[in-house]
């Protein structure tokens, strides 16, 4: 089931993580971390020591209010709040109300983002559910965001970057 070690560096280099990198592991599970454990296991095997699980997962961090990382004037819209409890998209009308409750107009420029630029397509497909056919993909995401940011714009585990 493990892809070979080439396959994972070659994925991992495009998604920004390099040998220096602490990587921290999460998943926006139900259990609160499913996923996000083999996903660290992997970066073990493969050599790459300084990998942290997010304790909770996601969903424990949302709920006490703290966002593992933040690009300055972004939005917090995780994409489970998109979906039913069955999976499926909510309404238009639900996702219109979604945005509207975090003052997202959707008649102005929007680009999405999140950890890696997977999740952040939720938020495309809820907008053009909505009408909003543009929305931008940041593909780097936060983690592109963060590798090239300078260190006193970034806030991260309750510190600043460290260079």
């Amino acid at each position: 089931m493990l892809p070979t070690a080439d396959q994972f560096a070659e994925y991992a280099g495009r998604l920004g993580v390099s040998n220096n990198s602490h990587v921290i592991v999460y998943d926006a599970s139900d259990f609160g971390s499913f996923s996000a454990p083999r996903l660290w296991w992997m970066f073990r095997v493969f050599g790459h020591p300084r990998v942290s699980v997010l304790d909770g997962g996601l969903k424990a961090w949302l709920r006490e209010g703290i966002e593992p990382g933040h690009i300055p004037g972004s939005l917090n819209l995780p994409f489970p709040s998109f979906l039913t409890s069955d999976g499926s998209e909510k309404s238009p009308e639900e996702l219109r109300g979604l945005f509207q409750e975090k003052g997202i107009d959707l008649s102005r420029p929007l680009v999405a983002s999140c950890g890696s630029g997977v999740t952040a397509c939720h938020i495309a497909l809820a907008a053009f559910l909505c009408g909003k056919e543009d929305t931008a993909i940041y593909d780097g995401s936060w983690v592109e965001w963060y590798m090239r940011a300078k260190p006193e714009d970034v806030v991260s585990e309750g510190r600043g970057k460290t260079v």
